[in-house]
């Protein structure tokens, strides 16, 4: 992982530096929107929580961050920074991913929400 690209990526999310999201732009971000079943809560962090940090040992990924909602226990939101969309299209070979989505059924409450988006 490239560490300037994620004080950058950290800068950007945190201050709203501009020179950050200029560092940024090109990049791959997707904003994922998850809410588990009642009572699969800490099963759905786990999983996400293992997830990002295999994630981030992937050579594409800049940033991944797991989120949990302060207004709804139950939702999740990712946040992840991808070098390309090919570099984050590689990940769903994976086989943590492949783990992942089939556990997903048993975790949410409904289907969940991805945006994929580019810093302008």
């Amino acid at each position: 992982m490239n560490f300037r690209v994620l004080m950058l990526s950290f800068m950007c999310l945190v201050a709203g530096n501009v020179m950050a999201e200029d560092a940024l732009k090109g990049t791959h971000t997707v904003v994922v929107v998850l809410e588990a079943r009642r009572g699969k809560e800490d099963a759905l962090k786990a999983a996400l929580i293992k997830v990002r940090d295999l994630s981030l040992q992937e050579s594409g990924c800049l940033a991944y961050h797991v989120h949990r909602s302060l207004n709804n226990s139950a939702q999740f939101i990712l946040y992840e920074n991808w070098e390309s969309k090919a570099a984050h299209s590689k990940q769903f070979q994976k086989p943590y991913i492949m783990e992942l989505e089939n556990k997903l059924e048993l975790l949410l409450a409904k289907p969940y929400q991805l945006f994929m988006a580019k810093v302008i």
